[in-house]
């Protein structure tokens, strides 16, 4: 294993998109969200690469008054 080939990438960068909507005094967000840049990726030989991204999925429950 030499130097950079190995290397997980320090700077990652993504989106997130969601839809929020209000029902009497609860507000429900659903929201998700993925990398542009790939965390870690390698070539092996017979061009097998690899790659390592995040997804998020997230629910969140609100109280409005």
């Amino acid at each position: 294993m030499d130097g950079k080939d190995y290397t997980w990438n320090r700077f990652q960068m993504g989106w997130h998109v969601g839809i929020g909507c209000n029902y009497e005094k609860y507000y429900l967000v659903v929201q998700v969200g993925t990398d542009f840049i790939p965390a870690y990726s390698h070539s092996f030989d017979g061009g097998y690469k690899p790659k390592v991204n995040t997804l998020d999925v997230k629910l969140s429950l609100g109280y409005t008054f």
